[in-house]
């Protein structure tokens, strides 16, 4: 399941982002920016996700080194989290790990992730 070569986002991938910038928090604007244009490749059998920025914007005003995060039931019941990494003033990873250390079993439905965004 892991990916080499950086690719485009699918349609998937940019509806949960879609869904992790529900809320407002400071940043949102410019890290959604960055995402419009950026390339990604999954790092592993989680399905966690490197980005590749290509935008010349910056997310100066984000508070939090993971701005936004969610969670979602798995297929067994067991919760999910999605984390969005930072690295300075761009988004690095869309991490995801269950609760209980074992491999994510299904992708997120994201209308049933319940999103979290300190401000």
């Amino acid at each position: 399941m892991i990916a080499g070569p950086f690719r485009e986002l699918l349609l998937k991938e940019r509806e949960l982002l879609g869904r992790l910038f529900t809320p407002a928090f400071p940043g949102r604007e410019e890290l959604s920016e960055q995402l419009e244009s950026a390339k990604v490749k999954v790092i592993d059998e989680d399905g966690s996700l490197e980005f590749l920025i290509s935008s010349s914007t910056k997310a100066k005003n984000v508070k939090y080194v993971v701005p936004t995060e969610g969670e979602y039931e798995d297929s067994d019941g067991v919760i999910v989290h999605i984390l969005l990494h930072l690295l300075g003033d761009k988004a690095q990873e869309l991490e995801f790990f269950r609760e209980d250390g074992t491999p994510v079993r299904q992708w997120p439905d994201p209308q049933n992730v319940r999103v979290f965004a300190p401000t």
